[in-house]
């Protein structure tokens, strides 16, 4: 399941996942591919919708909490990552620039998440590891 705010990179995390570079319909509601939940931003931007990210959760693998490495501000509650019953990731995706990249991993750390992982080019190598990460904890 891939969690995270407007432009994070999660339709492009969940297109490599899914093995497709259809574009994604932005929706209000959870977009399903063959191996990801995609989950809409505003779910994370509204308290009251946290409920439905655990819903969803529950028939997940594990998540991923997404931030872009110039976010400015978190949408992740503190310790958030512990509401869930399966691992949660961090990830981490742009560009490193003097700093960005220390407070979009500081949002991460504050929600919880143990173990962060960063793709600062999309390139395949960054992939490669990404899907190790991912597989130990699908097995």
């Amino acid at each position: 399941m891939i969690v995270g705010a407007q432009s994070s990179g999660k339709s492009s995390i969940a297109n490599w996942l899914n093995g497709t570079t259809e574009p994604l319909k932005k929706r209000q509601d959870a977009i399903y591919g063959s191996c990801t939940i995609d989950v809409p931003a505003q779910y994370l931007e509204n308290v009251s919708m946290y409920r439905y990210i655990l819903t969803l959760a529950q028939t997940a693998g594990c998540v991923l909490f997404l931030v872009h490495s110039q976010a400015q501000e978190s949408l992740y509650p503190p310790n958030f990552a512990a509401s869930f019953n399966c691992p949660v990731i961090g990830l981490v995706i742009g560009r490193q620039e003097h700093g960005t990249m220390s407070k979009a991993l500081s949002f991460l750390e504050k929600a919880g998440v143990e173990e962060t992982v960063v793709l600062d080019n999309l390139s395949s190598e960054d992939f490669a590891a990404f899907r190790k990460t991912l597989l130990k904890y699908l097995k």
